[in-house]
């Protein structure tokens, strides 16, 4: 390998480093401003908001819960009908 490719590969090297310090630069200025400005701290961290999955409305809660209720009462008056005359229910 001649001087000239040597040198050649090492400038470009050096040049990709360069590159990655001014993004880390630019990122860390970035941040400082931010802070100064009100910011959060680290963009990327997740809101604490709590986040409702997809598909889920009051409207089929509300459904569902009737429904499970229904089902409750038609359980305890079949329990009740089994215990009150045990003939009557067939196992």
């Amino acid at each position: 390998m001649s001087e000239l490719d040597r040198e050649s590969i090492l400038e470009t090297r050096q040049v990709e480093v360069d590159k990655v310090r001014d993004r880390l630069q630019v990122r860390q200025m970035a941040k400082q401003i931010g802070n100064q400005h009100g910011q959060r701290e680290d963009p990327t961290k997740r809101s604490s908001r709590a986040i409702k999955a997809t598909g889920i409305t009051e409207t089929k809660s509300k459904g569902l819960e009737k429904l499970k209720q229904t089902r409750e009462k038609k359980k305890r008056r079949a329990e009740q009908v089994s215990h009150a005359c045990p003939a009557l229910v067939s196992n």
